[in-house]
């Protein structure tokens, strides 16, 4: 493993080297395992939410912050590229359209 990290990229194992070091056996072992934690449902984390004193951020659910997330999509045949000066709008156009989108949200 310690190989891998090598700094010189000439002192790495290739991926054939290994390949011929790694044992079948213990990599469906691995993989069992794996599986019956998934299936356990036991949470890795012993306490979520629980922030260390000296971090600066901790990981939690995104969920609600994803579905309450607004996302304007755009298709890219509403609009003209070929001229970036022509399709371009001015000031006055942009207010307008940035007037209706708050309206819209």
């Amino acid at each position: 493993m310690k190989k891998c990290w090598d700094s010189d990229p000439l002192k790495r194992p290739t991926i054939e080297e290994i390949k011929e070091n790694l044992d079948p056996e213990e990599l469906r072992e691995a993989q069992k395992k794996r599986e019956e934690m998934i299936k356990s449902g036991i949470q890795f984390v012993e306490k979520p939410g629980l922030k260390h004193p000296k971090s600066f951020s901790y990981s939690r659910k995104l969920d609600s912050v994803i579905e309450s997330s607004k996302i304007t999509l755009y298709n890219s045949s509403e609009y003209n590229f070929s001229n970036a000066s022509e399709n371009s709008l001015t000031k006055h156009e942009a207010e307008e359209n940035d007037d209706c989108q708050e309206t819209i949200d």
